[in-house]
């Protein structure tokens, strides 16, 4: 059990490292590369000049060569001063398979081994530390200037109750239906469960749920029947005729929360 525990863990990391390198490379085959959109706006005004787009391109690392570029998205750039390569070196051609570093491949804003570096404004940026090591850049849709791992922090909290909540109530309604429908097998309940189940299991959830909001959150509402909200963590006032309503739910309980 211990020998396949570890085999299947090491094959998770490689189907992992493999999904990673083959997303990075589909994203820079893009023609323009990964920050072409920032060129494509409808408003002229608000289009990037070529100039702009190349320092975003070094000030991320996107102007390295492709497998230096993913190495510091994985890895970060502070080490670029103290590895070297005999075929990794930049500089002229003839100088290729010298012993040296990757200190000229750093971007602008990561020039010492100190992680830090005064930009053209004179403040001090840090050094893209990598992924693995958590710093996963900043938000620049949902809460721009903020760090990626905290904008998904701040998440975190509702996703597990969501979660949660979803897997009790499967594991509630689903271990009692396949009991009933491996005791009656080739019944009809088995034959209506066992559809119903490929069903489901062939829909893409993100349909399948929003099929179910638009049923229980607005027909049962145009119904008349008890119906559920279709959004926000929780509500602030209990809306007649809603579940919350029903089951006489306080706003901003646990329960209103699930």
């Amino acid at each position: 059990m211990t020998n396949y525990l570890i085999r299947r863990g090491m094959q998770m990391v490689l189907v992992v490292i493999l999904a990673t390198i083959a997303i990075y490379l589909l994203l820079n085959a893009v023609p323009g590369g990964p920050l072409s959109g920032l060129n494509l706006a409808a408003d002229a005004k608000q289009r990037l000049s070529e100039e702009d787009i190349a320092r975003i391109e070094a000030t991320l690392g996107l102007n390295k060569p492709i497998y230096l570029a993913y190495l510091t998205w994985m890895l970060g750039e502070d080490w670029l001063d103290e590895v070297g390569d005999i075929v990794g070196n930049p500089g002229p051609a003839e100088k290729m398979f010298e012993t040296g570093t990757w200190r000229d491949y750093q971007s602008p804003t990561c020039q010492d081994a100190g992680g830090t570096n005064n930009n053209q404004d004179g403040v001090l940026v840090p050094c893209s530390r990598g992924v693995l090591r958590w710093d996963w850049g900043e938000s620049w849709s949902l809460a721009r200037g903020q760090a990626v791992t905290t904008v998904i922090g701040s998440r975190v909290t509702n996703t597990v109750i969501l979660m949660g909540s979803v897997t009790i109530i499967s594991l509630i309604v689903a271990i009692p239906i396949g009991i009933i429908s491996a005791v009656r097998q080739y019944s009809k309940l088995d034959y209506v469960v066992t559809t119903f189940s490929f069903f489901g299991l062939a829909m893409p959830v993100f349909w399948f749920g929003l099929l179910l909001i638009i049923l229980f959150g607005l027909k049962f509402k145009e119904w008349g029947l008890p119906f559920f909200p279709t959004g926000d963590v929780f509500t602030t006032r209990v809306i007649a005729g809603s579940i919350q309503d029903v089951l006489n739910i306080v706003p901003k309980t646990l329960a209103d929360r699930v």
